[in-house]
C-alpha cells in the first residue's frame, strides 16, 4: 500500500469522525488548516490522527523528491499533449509536438514547453498548422521564486485527497494551475520563471534545454486562493 493510499484512508477516517464526534472532527480540521497546536489533552485520538496525517504528508514530500530523470520529463511532456487532446480536440496538431522558432514544442491550450534539442519518442505534427511560437513566447518581467517541486507535487496529492475543486499556486498578483506548474518544472527541471506580475500575463520559464509557458488562471470572484503550500 502506497503512502498516498494510506493518506486517503486516513482522510476517510477523518471524514467519518464527523458522524461520531463532531467536536473532535472540528479540532482536527482547525489543526490541519490553520496550524493550531494540538496537545494530548485535546484527546489522544485527535492528537494521534493529526500527527499521523502530518507524518504521511511529509513522507509524500520525501517520495516525490526522489522522483526525477528522463522518464519524469517524458511523462510531463505526455501530460501536456494529453491536456491538448482533451481541451482542444478539434485542433489535432496540438496532440503532437511540432517545430517552430527552432524548437520542438509540446503545447496545450494553456501551457507549453519548447525544447532546443528535439526528442524522437513520438511523431511530430504538421508544421504548416502550427502557431508562430516566436510571437507567443516572450520573456517579460523579473525572476519569480518557484516552490520546491517535491512540495508542490505533495501539495497537489493532498488537495486531491481533500477533494479540492481547483488546485492552484498563487503569487497574489497572478495564479497558476498547480499541475501545469509541475508539468513545466518536470519537463525543464531547475528552470527559472519570469513574470511582470500583471494579472493575466503569461509566465515564462527559462532553462538551458528549452523554455516553458503557462497562462495564468482567471479566478472567479469569491474563489478561495491559497497563497502558500500547506
Amino acid at each position: 500500500m502506497t503512502t498516498e493510499t494510506v493518506l486517503k484512508r486516513v482522510y476517510d477516517i477523518k471524514t467519518a469522525l464527523y458522524g461520531l464526534d463532531p467536536n473532535a472532527a472540528e479540532t482536527v480540521e482547525k489543526t490541519l488548516n490553520k496550524g493550531i497546536q494540538v496537545e494530548a489533552g485535546n484527546g489522544i485520538f485527535v492528537f494521534e490522527l493529526v500527527a499521523l496525517i502530518n507524518e504521511l504528508k511529509e513522507e509524500l514530500r520525501k517520495e516525490d523528491a526522489k522522483a526525477s530523470g528522463k522518464s519524469t520529463q517524458r511523462k510531463a511532456l505526455q501530460r501536456i499533449l494529453k491536456h491538448a487532446a482533451v481541451a482542444s480536440p478539434s485542433r489535432e496538431f496540438l496532440q503532437y509536438p511540432f517545430m517552430s522558432d527552432g524548437k520542438q514544442w509540446f503545447l496545450s491550450s494553456v501551457h507549453a514547453v519548447g525544447l532546443y534539442a528535439p526528442i524522437d519518442w513520438c511523431k511530430c505534427g504538421a508544421e504548416e498548422d502550427s502557431p508562430d511560437m516566436a510571437r507567443i513566447a516572450v520573456k517579460r518581467g523579473e525572476e519569480i521564486e518557484l516552490p520546491e517541486l517535491a512540495d508542490l507535487k505533495a501539495y497537489i496529492k493532498i488537495k486531491k485527497i481533500e477533494k479540492e475543486r481547483r488546485i492552484v499556486y498563487s503569487y497574489g498578483d497572478f495564479v497558476l494551475d498547480a499541475q501545469q506548474l509541475v508539468d513545466v518544472l518536470e519537463a525543464l527541471p531547475g528552470a527559472k520563471m519570469y513574470h511582470d506580475r500583471s494579472k493575466y500575463a503569461t509566465a515564462y520559464f527559462e532553462h538551458p534545454d528549452g523554455i516553458g509557458l503557462i497562462c495564468p488562471l482567471h479566478m472567479q470572484s469569491g474563489d478561495e486562493i491559497p497563497t502558500v503550500l500547506k
